[in-house]
């Protein structure tokens, strides 16, 4: 057996790149002490891959041009229509409200328009993964919104989500779809990207059920097309849950090792 793996660009690792290549790392040497073979590759050059070396490919790139151009029978972890519905908060929305996937109140703001008639809420860079503390911002009131969206349409972005804020425990998981792993664990303002998890105030520890969370994330990875994943969401006063986000490929920051193992068994299921 042999598998290419292609590696994510630290364009799409915004203060997460040691992360992301750690979990990497751990996948790729499990899976060659399994015997497995596996060569690796930056994004920029998975169009020239000779994919008819391999039986199957780790795919962690996000570069949506690249992934639009590769094309392969090969099994693909994650898929890569798996990668580009993440990579769109809209379609992500979508597909969650057709599921029945509990996700906040949105709207979506095309080309400049504000149509939000609800605050505070968060306006989301809709199309592409995020790249800056710009393509996630809270906003207050309509002031706030028309700021937020203008600054995201002077970068060329035409489409926003628009989803309002919810208040409660902001609780990140991470799974692997089709095997037993799932982890989760309160927002630790201490690791974060741009610092946003502050704006949910401190954890009030309301009781929820985990495995109903790992339930709803599963099956929400499984609509969306990724068998590796991770996500927010926020849990209120009533144990209820609000998907806010969701990722292909994580880095698994808090639970690496035990990710890795998992991984490695799902991506060897044939």
């Amino acid at each position: 057996m042999r598998y290419l793996g292609i590696m994510r660009g630290s364009r799409y690792s915004v203060n997460m790149a040691d992360l992301d290549s750690a979990i990497f790392r751990e996948v790729v040497l499990r899976l060659r002490a399994k015997g497995i073979a596996v060569d690796c590759i930056p994004e920029t050059e998975m169009s020239q891959a000779p994919l008819q070396l391999y039986d199957a490919v780790l795919l962690m790139a996000r570069n949506v041009a690249g992934l639009l151009g590769f094309h392969t029978s090969l099994p693909c972890y994650n898929s890569v229509e798996g990668i580009l519905a993440c990579s769109c908060k809209e379609r992500v929305a979508e597909l969650f409200s057709e599921a029945g996937i509990p996700q906040p109140r949105y709207t979506v703001a095309r080309q400049g328009q504000v149509t939000a008639d609800f605050f505070p809420l968060w306006v989301k860079r809709g199309n592409g993964c995020t790249e800056q503390k710009a393509d996630t911002v809270y906003v207050s009131n309509p002031a706030e919104l028309r700021s937020a969206i203008g600054v995201l349409a002077g970068r060329g972005v035409e489409t926003c989500l628009l989803q309002a804020h919810v208040e409660g425990d902001l609780v990140k998981f991470y799974g692997v779809e089709g095997t037993d792993f799932f982890h989760w664990s309160y927002a630790d303002p201490a690791h974060s990207k741009f610092g946003l998890e502050a704006l949910n105030g401190s954890v009030r520890g309301y009781a929820f059920s985990s495995h109903e969370l790992k339930a709803l994330a599963d099956k929400a990875a499984s609509v969306l097309g990724v068998q590796i994943y991770g996500g927010d969401c926020i849990v209120d006063a009533r144990g209820a849950f609000y998907f806010i986000d969701f990722n292909d490929w994580p880095s698994f920051y808090s639970c690496r090792l035990e990710a890795a193992e998992a991984i490695a068994r799902r991506v060897t299921v044939q």
